[in-house]
């Protein structure tokens, strides 16, 4: 008898298990990029941590919400518990937690909680989608507690050199701004903060051109309308004797068209070109340092002349400033005045921008007179 119960158990690791492998690991990586991209871009309507692990709970399980089959309840009582060590199932617990002195003393406790909210989460959808008994859910869960973390640890790494994926934080956006999830909202505990921060937003663009505007005219403007204008010329004065003494002229020029107040130092204005294997030069101006949303970072000006090997290609990309200094920006304007935001990178630093760059290069080629609307 109990030699049959031994064995249908270890059947049921291998079926289950093995099968919700791929699963267990999605659940893990949704759930982390959810949690990177509410820490980085909502965490002011965040009014704790709770209220992050339970609302990256609920985006990520927003199907069974929605049906009705998980309820925000459920979730935000999965963090209390898994915060205990604990998960738990219909009144079933098991406990999860690792050892008291290697918990503390090696690993990074505010990680683990994270991994056991996971797991929690993992249970409750497990429960959901199959009819197999709680305490072999939650067996079947802590079996998998490695991979999990695994997992986590991957995605925040990847995370924090590339962002994350774009249909994620477009899920993350909507359900943090649009109104059919403002009862979710409530719900959680979050933070009806939108309007503010809009205004905010807007405020900061405000002083960026009133106190500092040389520096944005500099970029958004003159330098940019110079370069649609006659972008081979622009490269040609770039790859000569002479170019940061052109620069640094042009740079005086926009100031003496703007208030006093307006006035910016050229403190670390300078310039690099870089030519890739296509016969595209890339000329890199790196700015003083932005103080304000939109300001810029970097500017790349890229420019290769239509041939009969290549396409034309002339495109001004630039690194701008978020809104608090959070993950910088890369944007795109058009030879028609049309601007385009690509999302966060990892950091302002010029060769994390030029591999961004690149990257597009490879990805979208377009001439002169075509606009990028991404």
């Amino acid at each position: 008898m109990w030699i049959v119960i031994g064995i249908a158990i270890v059947l049921f690791f291998v079926f289950y298990v093995g099968k919700r492998f791929n699963t267990y690991v999605l659940i893990a990586r949704n759930t982390t990029y959810i949690y990177e991209i509410l820490s980085t871009d909502f965490k002011d309507q965040l009014p704790n941590e709770d209220i992050l692990f339970a609302t990256s709970g609920v985006i990520d399980a927003l199907k069974y919400v929605m049906e009705g089959s998980l309820t925000v309840d459920e979730i935000a009582i999965g963090v209390l518990t898994s915060k205990c060590g604990k998960c738990s199932l219909n009144l079933i617990k098991l406990d999860i937690t690792d050892n008291p002195t290697y918990h503390f003393f090696v690993r990074q406790p505010d990680l683990l909680y994270f991994v056991y909210f996971v797991m929690q989460l993992e249970a409750l959808i497990f429960h959901v989608d199959t009819h197999v008994p709680p305490e072999y859910i939650l067996s079947a869960v802590k079996s998998k507690k490695r991979v999990i973390e695994k997992e986590i640890k991957k995605t925040k790494h990847k995370y924090k050199a590339h962002g994350a994926p774009p249909l994620l934080k477009e899920n993350t956006y909507s359900f943090m701004n649009c109104e059919a999830f403002a009862g979710l909202r409530d719900e959680l505990g979050i933070i009806k903060g939108k309007e503010d921060k809009v205004r905010q937003v807007m405020v900061e663009a405000k002083q960026a051109v009133s106190s500092r505007g040389q520096h944005y005219v500099f970029v958004h403007q003159v330098l940019r309308d110079l370069f649609f204008d006659m972008p081979e010329q622009i490269i040609n004065i770039m790859t000569r004797d002479g170019a940061a003494a052109a620069l640094l002229d042009l740079w005086n020029r926009v100031g003496a068209k703007v208030a006093e107040s307006g006035l910016v130092s050229p403190d670390g204005l300078h310039y690099e070109i870089r030519t890739l294997d296509d016969d595209v030069e890339v000329a890199l101006i790196t700015l003083p340092a932005p103080k304000f949303i939109c300001e810029a970072h970097y500017v790349a000006l890229v420019y290769r002349p239509s041939s009969p090997e290549y396409e034309g290609i002339t495109r001004f990309i630039v690194l701008e400033r978020s809104f608090n200094g959070s993950l910088p920006i890369l944007c795109e304007w058009g030879a028609a005045g049309e601007h385009s935001n690509m999302g966060p990178i990892s950091e302002p630093t010029l060769e994390t921008f030029f591999e961004e760059v690149c990257e597009l290069l490879q990805s979208v080629s377009i001439d002169s007179d075509d606009a990028l609307n991404l």
